[in-house]
């Protein structure tokens, strides 16, 4: 495996840890502050990599490749989207106002919609990266 898929499913692994381990109770807490923060640092950084990374090297094979170019297409506004939900989740909860329900609802779905977004990565992308970057 590629050295930049080691590091991205690396970083996977911890923001899925990041966000699972923010617990109901503990987000109007500065330690769950501290780690709605922490997720949404990880986050930017790990979209960082992929675009300067990742995306280049995909992008340049969908130009010769118009199925390839439409599943980059559609991975990238689907990263945007997954960013703006994670950014919204913290932003509604880093003043710990919010209910404990809503918080665990929303909680919830986040985690949901990440964990398909990184293990859609990691079967459709990484793979994808794998080839054209061996031609």
């Amino acid at each position: 495996m590629h050295d930049l898929l080691k590091q991205l499913s690396a970083e996977h692994i911890e923001l899925e840890q990041t966000l699972a381990g923010i617990r109901p109770k503990q987000f109007r807490t500065e330690e769950g502050r501290s780690r709605l923060h922490r997720l949404r640092d990880l986050l930017h950084q790990h979209i960082q990599r992929e675009r300067q990374n990742l995306y280049p090297v995909l992008e340049q094979a969908g130009r010769t490749d118009e199925r390839l170019a439409g599943q980059v297409s559609r991975s990238s506004e689907d990263l945007e989207i997954v960013s703006s939900l994670a950014d919204e989740f913290v932003r509604k909860y880093e003043s710990g106002q919010p209910q404990l329900i809503e918080f665990a609802t929303d909680h919830g779905a986040l985690l949901t919609i990440l964990r398909i977004r990184l293990r859609q990565e990691e079967e459709t992308l990484f793979p994808l990266f794998e080839r054209v970057s061996r031609s």
